[in-house]
């Protein structure tokens, strides 16, 4: 068999499941999030160990918030030049939402 009959046909031959157990049936993606998030756990529990957050964090967060808020102002005008009023109030929401998490 040669390499591309073998890779076009390798879905088929791929079992989803990891190990069943009787009525426990355990996946290969559930097994995958469980890894993520456990290395983010590690990870951010590292940090926080060793108190690495800093003011540094906050401005590059806040510098990120107004980026977000002026491509929020763009979008804004465009949808005004095309008259869709209705979703420039829902720009203005997420926008107020914004500035009401920046004060926390």
């Amino acid at each position: 068999m040669d390499f591309l009959s073998w890779w076009q046909t390798l879905p088929s031959k791929m079992d989803p499941v990891l190990i069943s157990i009787g009525p426990l049936t355990i996946y290969w993606y559930s097994t995958m999030y469980l890894v993520a998030f456990g290395v983010v756990y590690i990870l951010c529990s590292k940090k926080i160990k060793e108190n690495k957050f800093n003011s540094n964090d906050r401005e590059i967060h806040k510098n990120r918030m107004d980026s977000f808020i002026n491509e929020l102002n763009q979008i804004e005008k465009q949808l005004r030049t095309i008259g869709m009023r209705y979703n420039t109030k829902r720009i203005l929401i997420i926008k107020q939402s914004i500035k009401q998490i920046q004060q926390l």
